[in-house]
């Protein structure tokens, strides 16, 4: 049988998007990069990048994509938060870029021999890791990409690798992360084990220590309000709690244009008042005293105290069963926490309903190969290096020594 080739693809065309707005310099517009003048280098990368994919790895493509929406929002709002709050803000405009990647992923499902997969509520990592689980003791399967949450899948089957396209280079795990060790959510690697811990503030996912101490600030702020008690818990349950965090938020407002209270600016946000368009720094900058450029700072009320649990206790908190369970007993909430955090991690917890619909959607994917379609559009597309190779995203003689970088004078 073929090894299974599982490439993280939503990975993949956010990376050569922003490698194609480095190199190609898009002119902006209204706050925002004019994406007609990314686009036809960013599809030349990220055709460029599947076809030295193909060519280095000899088997079945698998192109794992996200669901715009996932479950792991239904199980936890603010998952990823902080990536939309970037996206608002910044220079590329979404709106027309989702539609460019949907058509080519309906040009890739139609003319490319690629398997596509995708699942309503599922991530890529979802994917990746099922298949690669389904499988990974029967036949080899490579998954590429340069996410380290997909590297717990190592532990789950002999025959499963992961490669870096970034670093192309194979990531590996420490014997110390691959062994298993009891926990209160069930076994675990290690290397799972220290990222439930340490969560993942990319995917703004919380640690163990997440909401387990008020701050000083909001102390004292309960202290004004004859509010006595420090714990979390109980001054949650109260039936004011609502009512007093709406206060603090208020009372943290920037006043006269200097602050005021308790805030804690957490990002900036430029905007154009007659229309929200949202702008960059610069432009607002250059308009700013025109009345119809707004600056507006999106605080984020420091309710909790930030403690810190990160890499280096971690891995010593994961000796054992025993130390482990030690850690977790120092404060009522981190055993529930240690629980809640791993759900959104560990790849273990995928919903069974969404581990079924996986391999459906895997095991009656068809692949196609339209070798003129694909020469069509790369032609229309104005795509003329690519034109020339078109045969080697099929053609098991391509050479193994493909060189996967490309420049904007290999494009133009």
């Amino acid at each position: 049988m073929k090894p299974i080739i599982i490439v993280d693809f939503s990975h993949l065309f956010s990376r050569n998007l922003f490698v194609a707005i480095n190199q190609a310099n898009p002119r902006v517009k209204n706050g925002k990069y004019i994406t007609s003048e990314i686009a036809p280098y960013f599809k030349h990368l990220l055709f460029n990048s599947l076809q030295f994919i193909k060519n280095k790895f000899d088997g079945e493509m698998v192109l794992a994509l996200d669901a715009r929406y996932n479950w792991r929002k239904d199980f936890y709002k603010d998952y990823k938060g902080t990536r939309a709050k970037g996206k608002a803000s910044g220079e590329l405009n979404w709106d027309e870029v989702y539609p460019i990647v949907d058509e080519i992923v309906e040009v890739i499902k139609l003319n490319f021999p690629f398997k596509v997969v995708k699942v309503e509520k599922a991530e890529a990592d979802d994917i990746g890791g099922v298949i690669a689980q389904k499988y990974g003791d029967e036949r080899p399967v490579t998954l590429v990409t340069s996410d380290h949450d997909w590297l717990q899948n190592i532990t789950h089957g002999r025959y499963i690798k992961m490669y870096d396209p970034i670093k192309q280079e194979y990531s590996e795990m420490s014997e110390y992360e691959n062994g298993i060790i009891n926990t209160p959510a069930g076994p675990m690697s290690r290397f799972t084990a220290i990222h439930t811990l340490i969560g993942d503030s990319g995917d703004n996912v919380p640690n163990i220590t997440f909401e387990t101490e008020f701050s000083e600030n909001f102390l004292s702020f309960l202290s004004e309000n004859e509010i006595k008690s420090t714990n979390v818990d109980e001054v949650r349950a109260m039936s004011i709690f609502g009512e007093l965090t709406d206060k603090y938020d208020v009372f943290a407002k920037v006043k006269s244009g200097k602050r005021k209270g308790l805030d804690v600016i957490d990002y900036r946000i430029y905007y154009r008042l007659e229309t929200t368009e949202l702008i960059t720094k610069d432009d607002y900058t250059k308009q700013k005293r025109t009345e119809d450029y707004v600056e507006e700072e999106v605080f984020q009320k420091d309710i909790f105290k930030k403690v810190t649990f990160g890499p280096k206790k971690a891995e010593k908190a994961v000796k054992d069963e025993n130390s482990l369970n030690e850690v977790l007993s120092k404060h009522p909430k981190y055993k529930s926490n240690f629980m809640f955090s791993n759900t959104l991690v560990d790849f273990d917890k995928i919903p069974q309903n969404i581990k079924d619909e996986i391999l459906n959607e895997y095991n009656t994917s068809k692949i196609s190969y339209n070798q003129n379609g694909i020469l069509e559009y790369f032609m229309n597309e104005g795509l003329g290096k690519l034109v020339n190779q078109v045969t080697k995203f099929y053609d098991s003689s391509y050479t193994k020594d493909a060189v996967s970088t490309s420049s904007l004078d290999d494009f133009f």
